[in-house]
């Protein structure tokens, strides 16, 4: 298989010259926004494959001689034809989409947005191939609506804490170090706890921060509510069954890095033995998503049911967001984008999201908004 890369102005032109150098037979692998040290050749970057054909012998004989080496093989090279299969699929779907964007003024424009948010290729092309699909079905009368409609197909939402009917509702935040998870449990503890009139308490199995405990510690006591030092997973369970009569209890854990599989591993076990814990996976919105994407599988041991992102605010694009989402399959709860306690958490929207990812062009309302605004400013005139 022989990789290709081209780079024009725009996605549309970039693919178009591999088409007439390639043929109809190349298959899309990815498109992105070129690297600073290539964005002299253009400013996005498509990279094909093609499969050039090989000359087929006998399959009963073994090129080397030898019977068994070749019998060996056939497995792999089955898969490697199933991948081929599988990439010859997309290729349909690649060039019917190419001939939209370039129909399309607009599909145009948020080709050329979406690969600027930093969405994972994959479902950039699978949200691009959506809205496609509903604007040629007649779904919706605009591309903001498709837009919306088709995010909202893609992505779960879930921002409620703890499961239906379970008393007390117990809530454990897990994540890689720096995350936010202890500032993003204060802010669930007032928004959901106390605001609600909830009896609320605070657990922290954090041993291995310097200084983590007494952060927690700290915030309990200002908040008025309960704190319990949870120093070995094995004690998670007493613990938890001494404190039946309040209403939350919320669970802050250490931020596991790589080298701390063993130690992850054990806490994920205490907490997936205690029916009802509600766990969500916090995630900083500012990584790439292939980074996140390593981070969910190493986190896959603790099963969280949502997932929580922090550091909004600190993102140049926000596109991590909806591709975790979108792989994993996981609900998104809440939005964290700033350190304030507790203004800077909101339950997780279609909007919101779209918010942190596309420009505001896209968002629906905003061609209303706009011709508001033009007649606000004519009137004015």
């Amino acid at each position: 298989m022989r990789l290709k890369s081209y780079f024009a102005a725009t996605v549309e032109g970039a693919m178009a010259s591999a088409r007439q150098e390639l043929g109809a037979d190349a298959m899309l692998v990815t498109s992105r926004k070129a690297p600073a040290e290539a964005r002299h050749l253009g400013e996005y970057e498509v990279v094909f494959a093609t499969v050039p054909e090989q000359p087929v012998g006998d399959s009963n004989e073994d090129p080397s001689g030898s019977s068994a080496p070749w019998h060996e093989l056939s497995g792999e090279v089955s898969q490697l034809r199933r991948q081929v299969e599988q990439m010859a699929a997309g290729i349909g779907r690649a060039v019917s989409l190419a001939g939209a964007v370039a129909a399309s003024p607009e599909l145009s424009q948020l080709m050329s947005a979406v690969m600027e948010s930093g969405l994972d290729a994959t479902v950039a092309h699978r949200l691009l191939e959506g809205v496609q699909r509903r604007r040629a079905d007649g779904e919706q009368e605009d591309l903001s609506s498709c837009l919306a409609a088709e995010i909202g197909s893609m992505v779960s939402l879930d921002a409620s804490i703890g499961w239906p009917n379970q008393s007390p509702g117990i809530v454990a935040l897990v994540g890689p170090p720096g995350a936010g998870k202890t500032t993003t449990l204060v802010k669930v503890a007032i928004i959901e706890g106390l605001r609600a009139r909830r009896r609320t308490h605070f657990i922290t199995m954090d041993v291995e921060r310097i200084g983590g405990a007494e952060q927690l510690r700290s915030y309990a006591a200002i908040l008025g509510t309960g704190f319990q030092l949870v120093e070995t997973p094995s004690a998670l369970a007493r613990t938890l069954s001494e404190l039946d009569s309040k209403d939350l209890i919320l669970i802050d854990t250490p931020g596991f890095g790589a080298r701390d599989l063993e130690t992850a591993a054990e806490i994920a076990r205490s907490l997936k033995a205690q029916p009802g814990i509600d766990t969500h996976l916090v995630l900083s919105a500012s990584m790439r998503p292939a980074d996140l994407n390593r981070i969910c599988e190493r986190f896959a041991i603790f099963d969280s049911a949502k997932l929580l992102f922090t550091r909004t605010d600190e993102a140049e694009t926000n596109g991590a967001i909806l591709s975790a989402a979108v792989r994993t399959g996981k609900p998104v709860s809440f939005l964290c984008g700033g350190q304030r306690i507790p203004e800077d958490i909101e339950p997780a929207t279609v909007r919101s999201i779209m918010q942190l990812t596309l420009p505001a062009q896209f968002l629906p309302g905003a061609r209303e908004h706009h011709l508001s605004e033009l007649r606000i400013s004519g009137a004015a005139a």
